[in-house]
């Protein structure tokens, strides 16, 4: 499951294929706030599926928290946060809810964990920077469960630790380690974790055990004093996840804290080139800074990497917000016991080879292969791991016939369809005329001639993964008068009483019409007969 902030949805990506299918977006579940439509999946950032129901969570710094219902796509509103209500909401405390950031799950008791950043984008010097917007001390909420209540069902939500190290945490990851609640690992872009540090953030441990006390797991500023943000160091990371144990080339790796850093300077977010990092955390002591610093990978094809998780397999998803591919935003794979392989380094030409693999849009399939073009600038992506026995909501296709307006019988006409979003279709044309079957076919057009004046009534199907479309056109058809091509009769004069065939030749594009012809003899009478 991949969040899109920019297309305001969340979609089904397929493992395989790469295919994207859309769960919940403007089309198919909008809400009313104030008496206007509004699709509450506005600038979602993170993540997670809601365990015993199946229903996806999304952060959104819109809105707040939204959950989702994927056999219908509909939206309600979990948590009010965010700018889009006004004043900010407030939470049980009576503390703001500004900025929802990063979403997930406690595995101890089910109950949802969530990032305030306390950014106010409403209140910037410039619009372009985040660093020049106000700000309040970041925050972690938990929107609370009552021992033995149903899935889905909250009690209420409490602040579980504000401002302290918490500067402007982003996302956060979970260990599931102590018995009663699991301990902490957030991001923060621009926490200070030290007296001499500037600010260039890093991962902020909170300890279940210990009224999640807050220590330093991770100070980019430590790892790099010397750094020059943002063209050097591993500052102001974003995205997090922990990676479970695996093995290498022989080698046996402990369960690993990965996080992405990157910069953007069109909005001032983040403040190191690009890469993935990774940490180990001291089980005997966790509350001591992490080990055995690594850089996973850095640089293309990752561009703006934000979200993550791991697949059954322990390999890394990333939700990418650009592409070194040339894509608005992709979904990546890395697998960590393959050699890493890209078209900018190291590669043997095959591109099932590539890793980070680009799944969604699939490398080498250019940035719009068919059932690929919904996401714009994913920014999380949530991995199921459980079957969940739902149906995904299919957003219908917009269906168009092109046709002339009206058409004279006897005359070919051709009709052409309009088909959005692009993809691979079936095509299911039917023309009636009166009730009965005059014409049918099965591509994107379609070519019939009227044998009659009327109209025609023609109506396209379209299908595609489950997905249907449909539109209908009445075309009048006018009547053509025939046109007499020859008369012939008696070469010679006939006697009075004599018997004489004349006979008249026309042509009518309407085969179906009858005719009848009248002969004028000039002596003031006339013969009426039916034409055979």
């Amino acid at each position: 499951m991949v969040v899109d902030g920019s297309s305001s949805g969340i979609y089904l990506v397929d493992p395989v294929t790469g295919n994207q299918t859309p769960i919940s977006t403007a089309v198919n579940a909008q809400t009313i706030i104030n008496g206007l439509p509004v699709n509450l999946l506005q600038q979602a950032a993170s993540l997670t599926i809601e365990p015993g129901t199946g229903k996806l969570l999304a952060s959104t710094r819109q809105y707040g928290i939204i959950r989702v219902d994927p056999k219908d796509g509909s939206q309600e509103v979990l948590l009010k946060g965010g700018v889009g209500w006004g004043p900010y909401p407030t939470l049980s405390s009576g503390d703001p809810f500004i900025y929802p950031a990063g979403i997930i799950i406690d595995p101890l008791d089910s109950s949802i964990l969530v990032t305030d950043t306390g950014i106010r984008i409403n209140a910037c010097s410039d619009p372009n920077n985040v660093f020049s917007c106000n700000s309040d001390p970041g925050k972690i909420i938990r929107i609370t469960k009552a021992p033995g209540s149903a899935a889905g069902v909250y009690s209420g939500n409490a602040v579980v630790a504000k401002g302290v190290l918490l500067s402007d945490p982003f996302d956060i990851a979970v260990d599931g380690n102590n018995g009663a609640a699991s301990n902490i690992y957030v991001t923060d872009m621009n926490a200070k974790l030290g007296a001499a540090d500037p600010g260039l953030g890093g991962i902020i441990y909170l300890d279940a055990t210990n009224n999640f006390n807050q220590s330093v797991f991770f100070s980019s500023y430590t790892q790099n004093p010397n750094a020059t943000p943002p063209t050097s160091g591993t500052g102001c990371p974003m995205g997090i996840t922990m990676v479970p144990p695996l093995t290498v080339n022989g080698t046996s790796y402990p369960t690993r804290v990965f996080a992405t850093v990157w910069y953007s300077q069109s909005n001032g977010y983040g403040c190191a080139p690009t890469a993935v990092l990774s940490l180990t955390p001291n089980v005997l002591l966790p509350t001591s800074a992490g080990s055995d610093f690594q850089t996973i990978f850095s640089g293309s094809p990752l561009v703006f990497p934000f979200g993550m998780d791991t697949d059954l397999i322990g390999r890394v998803i990333i939700a990418d917000e650009g592409s070194g591919y040339g894509c608005s935003g992709t979904i990546f794979r890395l697998d960590l016991t393959k050699p890493i392989q890209t078209t900018v380094g190291s590669w043997d030409g095959i591109i099932d080879h590539l890793n980070p693999f680009g799944l969604s849009p699939i490398v080498g399939s250019g940035c719009t292969p068919p059932n690929q073009t919904f996401l714009k600038n994913p920014s999380d992506a949530a991995v199921v791991k459980v079957v969940v026995a739902v149906e995904t909501a299919i957003t219908p296709l917009s269906v168009t016939i092109n046709a002339p307006s009206t058409s004279p019988e006897g005359t070919a006409i051709t009709l052409t369809s309009t088909v959005s979003p692009s993809g691979t279709y079936t095509y299911n044309w039917t023309v009636t005329k009166n009730g009965n079957s005059f014409a049918s076919g099965p591509a994107e057009s379609l070519s019939f001639t009227p044998d009659d004046n009327g109209t025609y009534d023609v109506k396209l199907s379209v299908t595609a993964s489950g997905a249907t479309g449909s539109d209908q056109k009445n075309i009048p058809v006018t009547n053509v008068a025939p046109a007499i091509t020859g008369v012939s009769g008696p070469a010679n004069t006939l006697p009075p009483g004599a018997s004489a065939l004349v006979v008249a030749s026309f042509t009518d594009p309407g085969s179906q019409d009858t005719h009848t012809c009248m002969f004028k003899w000039g002596d003031g009478q006339d013969t009426t007969v039916a034409a055979p």
